[in-house]
């Protein structure tokens, strides 16, 4: 017999915990490798190095049932969201651009659980033009019409635990059809990028947490940045909601006037509380924070990972920023933080491990480690 819809859902949502990544002809990537990946994990490396790229496949597969992903990483690179033409849409995702061979993101999990995603262009759908009419997207045509040519198909094939997950994404005159899957890959994952925020989002998740009673973890979180602060609510700006703050002058301050180190933070604890089992990537951990509150915001963000049972995988260009997660980490019972440098060569991306005696002595001596 087989498993019903909800058993399927539980064996495919079990907590993340990524040990090891490979990914082959995506972006900057012909094949690349990262292992011994832990529970908190910093990617460090000079500028082009790939570490956003990591960030990026990683966010595909976690997304792999939701085939808007590929269009929202051009936003967050700051490119148009989709082109006129598919191949210039999703054609920037394969590596030089050459769209012949797949993108394969494959992980294991902690448990040896391997998850496979394929991304392909495919042919996949005619475009159909009747006299008079403008071009659409469909099956096959009524009579009077005729193909004018095919047009291109982004397919996402997601395999985990025997499981299959397939979406696709396909133009349709000025839009992107998409085609999502009901089950999702894994739980939830969020990326956070350095462009730009979403305030509602921020909002909707700090409710769910007010309303779990646990609100206060964030406050005190946010005490290392505003000392201040008393509390945290929702309210409406304009027709969006969004957070303001009780910093004892009389009247509540949006979150948005107390600077972007405490708007950044909010943002990364709220994903941390509230992605139980998944995974919160997060590119320019320090963007906006002062050395100084580095060690507090990682001893908070740590514990909320933690509780939530999520991993958290981050990229930094700070010294400070390894520093500070390296300390946090020890204060543990278990160490749990992995830190790797990626290495462009002439050929191929690498991924540097360091052991924590090696971080240890590489921060002891000042060596450089950005």
């Amino acid at each position: 017999m087989g498993q019903s819809p909800a058993s399927r859902l539980n064996v495919l949502l079990r907590s993340v915990v990524l040990a090891s990544v490979r990914i082959q002809n995506f972006r900057a990537f012909s094949d690349f490798k990262v292992e011994g990946l832990a529970r908190l994990n910093l990617l460090i490396g000079r500028n082009g190095s790939g570490k956003t790229t990591l960030l990026e496949a990683l966010f595909l597969l976690l997304g792999a049932h939701n085939p808007e992903i590929p269009v929202r990483l051009n936003v967050l690179r700051g490119t148009q969201p989709f082109a006129p033409e598919p191949d210039d849409t999703w054609g920037w995702l394969f590596r030089d651009k050459l769209t012949r061979s797949p993108i394969v993101v494959e992980a294991t999990q902690d448990d040896g659980t391997t998850a496979n995603l394929e991304l392909s262009l495919d042919p996949g759908v005619a475009v159909l033009r009747a006299p008079g009419d403008k071009a659409t997207l469909s099956g096959p045509g009524p009579a009077g019409s005729h193909t004018t040519g095919p047009a291109r198909r982004l397919v996402l094939r997601f395999t985990r635990n025997g499981q299959q997950i397939d979406s696709s994404a396909y133009h349709a005159g000025d839009r992107v059809e998409l085609q999502g899957a009901q089950t999702p890959a894994f739980p939830n994952s969020f990326f956070l990028s350095t462009h730009g925020r979403s305030p509602d989002e921020d909002a909707r998740r700090f409710g769910m947490l007010e309303e779990a009673g646990r609100d206060n973890e964030l406050v005190q979180v946010l005490k290392t940045l505003e000392p201040r602060l008393k509390r945290l609510s929702v309210y409406l700006a304009g027709d969006r909601p969004a957070l303001r703050a009780d910093v004892g002058i009389g009247r509540l301050v949006p979150v948005a006037y107390l600077g972007e180190g405490f708007v950044r933070t909010v943002s990364m604890v709220l994903a941390a509380t509230t992605a139980p089992n998944g995974c919160v990537l997060i590119d320019e951990f320090d963007n906006g924070l002062h050395y100084s509150v580095l060690p507090a915001v990682w001893a908070g963000l740590g514990d909320a990972i933690r509780s939530a049972n999520a991993q958290l995988i981050a990229t930094t260009h700070s010294r400070e920023c390894v520093a500070a997660a390296h300390g946090a980490a020890k204060s543990q019972l278990q160490y749990d933080l992995a830190v790797k440098r990626l290495e462009r060569t002439e050929r191929a991306v690498q991924a540097v491990p360091y052991t924590q005696e090696s971080l240890e002595t590489a921060l002891s001596l000042d060596w450089e480690l950005r």
